[in-house]
């Protein structure tokens, strides 16, 4: 069982489970609870497969009632059972320590400068995050090597200037860029990736154009050679004979018209 945390009200777990999975009526439930201090509070849902491919995986979110439910010393007792099976796990889980960020808006592009907000409406419990920003041409995939990366570390910076010399003037980009929260006594992990930014850049280098008028010279050129030798070939077979023997060059000698067949080598 894995979970996740926004920092504020939510809990999104993920429980992998082969057992469970083979039985299609067996329901699986999560209780979450703080039941020690001031303020107290709980919830639970139901697990869900994640999709029809990956049956064992199922998730669901514990959403608490009140905005920024946590803090950084609360600790929760969280409890999954399955019916009519009997299976069942006991877990403590601190919230403050498996923080997820949402992910954040989607970038803006201003020439060459790329800039973005760290989450969609502003985080009352974390100030500050590192932000990886990932870009590429259009036609690239993320999972390319030569994707471009930069990474901004506790710097709380949420703008990059990228290099016109990078960049193809007319050529399709795309950005995207994650968080993480950097606040003293949590523990994060990467956000998942914003929605992706698109533009053509204003500047840059000098798209490269291919030379159209030379390439259909040479189309021409290669036809014309070409029939002109076809023409030769049909006009003239006797020439083209003759050629192909000057190319193989003379005639093997036949043993049988030798003039030494009939010489007697014996003493």
């Amino acid at each position: 069982l894995t979970c996740y945390n926004d920092f504020n009200r939510t809990i999104t777990c993920v429980w992998n489970s082969t057992y469970v999975s083979d039985h299609a009526d067996t329901v699986c439930t999560i209780h979450a609870k703080k039941d020690t201090g001031f303020y107290r509070y709980s919830t639970s849902c139901n697990l869900e497969p994640v999709d029809v491919s990956r049956p064992t995986l199922k998730n669901c979110s514990l959403v608490f009632k009140r905005d920024w439910t946590f803090i950084t010393r609360d600790v929760l007792s969280i409890n999954l059972s399955c019916k009519p099976v009997n299976e069942s796990l006991h877990i403590y889980y601190k919230p403050a320590c498996h923080v997820k960020p949402n992910p954040p808006p989607k970038p803006d592009i201003n020439s060459t400068t790329i800039s973005w907000f760290p989450q969609v409406t502003e985080h009352q419990r974390i100030s500050c995050y590192s932000s990886q920003l990932q870009w590429k041409e259009e036609d690239q995939s993320w999972s390319d090597p030569s994707v471009r990366k930069n990474q901004r570390e506790r710097d709380c910076s949420y703008t990059v200037e990228l290099n016109e010399d990078l960049l193809i003037q007319g050529e399709r980009y795309e950005a995207r860029v994650r968080v993480q929260a950097k606040v003293n006594r949590v523990m994060s992990t990467w956000s998942d990736w914003s929605p992706i930014a698109s533009w053509e850049s204003p500047v840059g280098r000098t798209k490269p154009t291919l030379d159209v008028a030379g390439v259909a010279f040479g189309i021409v050129a290669c036809v014309a050679v070409f029939a002109l030798f076809l023409a030769v070939i049909r006009a003239d077979k006797t020439t083209w004979i003759y050629m192909v023997k000057r190319i193989r060059g003379p005639p093997l000698p036949n043993p049988a018209k030798s003039f030494l067949q009939d010489v007697n080598f014996q003493v």
